[in-house]
């Protein structure tokens, strides 16, 4: 399980000032908490039993052609939903390369490095010019 550093201290000023502008108790507020939580454990049971699955997968098709009422009610149910088929293979393709190439390390130096070398060839043009050529 996993632990967390305590906040800073005006955090504590920022709850009590809370619960005492609601005029609420402490007690009162612990029991209301755990009573969510209660409530949520079925919900909790079913997203451990299901894991990835709970999330619903719709085709960019189906949104286009109109959704059931059932497959509106999951994603309603969820808060969420992943589509599918909504952006065409070769882009897909894409993104992952210029992803993978982002992700390489250095990559920014790299591309800081190309940047200086061009300008370099630029001035080098720039300075000496040859009849007929024009730099774009």
């Amino acid at each position: 399980m996993a632990t967390f550093a305590p906040l800073p201290a005006r955090f504590s000023t920022i709850k009590k000032d809370l619960l005492r502008d609601m005029d609420v108790a402490p007690d009162v507020l612990q029991l209301a908490w755990k009573g969510v939580l209660k409530a949520l454990e079925p919900r909790v049971q079913e997203i451990i039993s299901q894991g990835g699955n709970i999330i619903p997968r719709i085709s960019y098709r189906d949104i286009e052609a109109g959704l059931s009422e059932s497959q509106k009610d999951t994603i309603r149910k969820t808060g969420v939903v992943v589509i599918t088929g909504g952006i065409p293979k070769e882009v897909s393709n894409m993104i992952t390369v210029l992803s993978s190439a982002i992700m390489r390390p250095n990559v920014l130096e790299q591309l800081k490095e190309a940047l200086k070398w061009k300008l370099h060839i630029k001035d080098y043009i720039a300075a000496n010019p040859v009849k007929g050529v024009t730099l774009l």
